[in-house]
This record gives C-alpha cells, structure tokens and sequence, in this order.
C-alpha cells in the first residue's frame, strides 16, 4: 500500500458523504452548494496568491540566512536564479495557505449560504438521485481541494531522481516508510487540476509548475554537491 492508495482511500469517503449529503438535499440545494464551493475555491486561490506576494520578502530573507555554499552560490547566483527560487518556494507553499484561506471563507459563507439556499431551492421539487450526483461532485472538489497540499507533496517525491529516492530510503528516518512512497505520478485527474493551479507561478516572464521544476532543481543539486564533495576531497 503506497501513500496514494491511502489518498484514494479517503477521497473516497468524502465523495459518498458528499453523495449522501446531496441526496437528502436534493439537486437544486446541492447545486447552489457547488456553485458555492468553486467560487470559494477561485477566491481562495487567489487570495493565497495574495498572501503570498505578501510574504516574498520573508521568504528571500529565509533562504538568504539558512541556506549555506554551495547552494547559495548556485541558487542563488543572479536575480533571475533567485526569482526563480522565490516563486518555487512560494508556490509549495501555496497549497497550505490555500487550504487554510478556503476552510475560513467556507465558514464564513456557510450563514449567508443558508439563506441564499432557502431563496432560491426552498421550494424547488428534489430530485434525489440527481441531488446525489451533484454531491458526489461536490465532494469530488471538496477532497481535491483539502488533499491538495498532500498530493502536493507526493507527486513532487513520487517524481524525485532515482539517486534522491536512494537517499530517502538509506536514511534511518525514512526507512519505516520507505514501502509507502511512490514511484510515479497517480494523481487523480481532478486533484490534479487543483495541485497544478495552485502550485503554478510566474518568474522570469515565463510560467513555471513546481511540482515539474522541484525534481529537475533537485537532480542538478544532487550533481553540484556530489562534484563539490569530489573536489573538496581531493583538494
């Protein structure tokens, strides 16, 4: 059983509560939830991406003071080395602040939701079934959006270089889970969409996804530290 197996296991549980949950509403109820739940989630984006511009500075600083040569001296070499580091940094980041922003403005609309639900389906007929389709999407989008940061996380280690694999799994810490970790990328298509929203940024003028450019950074730092430890080494 690798992590995504247990991902899925839990995905799936929230989407038959989701199933559930629309089919005691009925459809119109469980549509004005939906349509709801995606406006939440843009503004959520969004306003992650917000908080994160917010915090750049104290990111940069961060990495300024913890990060030590040769690192430093490679990543951040130019401005656009450090652009590019800052916005990888930033938007693994994201999908936690995403998570906590949407968990907040979910509360807060659930008392105006209430409301505008009794407007406009308190007397439409429910249509059960249909009610619980549209809540098996509903929760579809709900796990997809709070498993974002995990999905995250495990599509940037599934997609690791082999010889960063290796060293994960040597490592006392990690050898318990060592059976856990994937090898590839399984990520739902749904949650797929979500994780690459969130994790997308712009740097140098270009677009970047840091769940692609992590593993690349990754390999090449693998390859300066393995040669600055051979030259430290002889010299």
């Amino acid at each position: 059983m690798t992590v995504y197996t247990i991902l899925f296991i839990v995905e799936a549980i929230i989407v038959l509560i989701g199933f559930l949950v629309g089919l005691k509403r009925g459809m119109a109820k469980a549509l004005v939830r939906l349509a709801e739940l995606i406006i939440v989630a843009i503004a959520s984006l969004l306003l992650g991406r917000w908080i994160i511009g917010m915090l750049s500075g104290t990111v940069a600083d961060l990495l300024h003071t913890s990060l030590e040569d040769p690192l430093k001296s490679i990543l951040l070499s130019t401005p656009d080395a450090e652009e590019l580091i800052l916005g990888l940094a930033g938007a693994l980041i994201l999908p936690v602040i995403f998570v906590v922003v949407f968990a907040v403005l979910k509360l807060f609309s659930l008392i105006g939701l209430s409301l505008l639900t009794k407007l406009l389906a308190g007397k439409a007929k429910k249509h059960r079934l249909l009610g619980g389709l549209v809540g098996a999407v509903t929760g579809v989008l709900v796990a997809s959006v709070f498993l974002c940061p995990l999905y995250t996380v495990v599509k940037v280690v599934a997609t690791l270089p082999q010889e960063a694999f290796s060293s994960i799994e040597e490592m006392p810490e990690t050898q318990a889970i060592a059976g856990y970790i994937p090898h590839e990328d399984m990520t739902p298509p749904v949650s797929a969409i979500v994780v690459n929203a969130a994790t997308t940024f712009d740097a140098c003028g270009k677009k970047y996804n840091a769940t692609e450019e992590t593993p690349r950074i990754v390999a090449l730092l693998l390859d300066v530290v393995n040669s600055y430890t051979e030259s430290e080494q002889k010299g």
